[in-house]
């Protein structure tokens, strides 16, 4: 099905550009954040098929977006302690600080495997759980790493 949506006001474009410009994966935050902007239209129940500043404000932006979905990976049911320890270290793995301020980084494949068989089947299926929620992108590089 499709759906012709309009941005209320026409300010939201510019503010969700705004939004995602400086972060690195830019166009997939993006895509994410007006996924889960369309969402929230579905949810106010609204048939003015506008994607509302309003909407965005309350699901607190980008950052609360990614927020809300991390926090219901983390929390879904399907996950034991330890795969929540896990999904701890390996998001811990992914961001560095950078001039005094938090930064994605990019982790290979390789430098997710452990001497711990059960640990590295964990790190499988909360990374696993995490791409299927767009939180992290798996591809490769430029030099064809995994």
């Amino acid at each position: 099905m499709q759906a012709i949506l309009f941005y209320e006001p026409l300010e939201l474009v510019d503010r969700l550009e705004e939004d995602v410009s400086q972060a690195p994966g830019a166009l997939p935050l993006l895509s994410f954040t007006l996924s889960e902007l369309y969402y929230a239209y579905l949810a106010s129940g609204r048939q003015d098929r506008s994607l509302s500043i309003e909407d965005y404000n309350k699901m607190g932006g980008v950052i609360g977006a990614l927020r809300k979905k991390a926090d219901d990976v983390y929390n879904n049911e399907k996950l034991s302690d330890a795969d929540r320890y896990t999904m701890r270290k390996l998001m811990l793995r992914m961001v560095s600080l950078e001039g005094g301020e938090l930064a994605g980084k990019r982790v290979l494949a390789e430098e997710l495997i452990f001497s711990n068989e059960t640990e590295n089947t964990r790190i499988e299926k909360v990374s696993s759980q995490l791409v299927e929620a767009r939180h992290v992108l798996k591809g490769t590089d430029q030099q064809g790493r995994v």
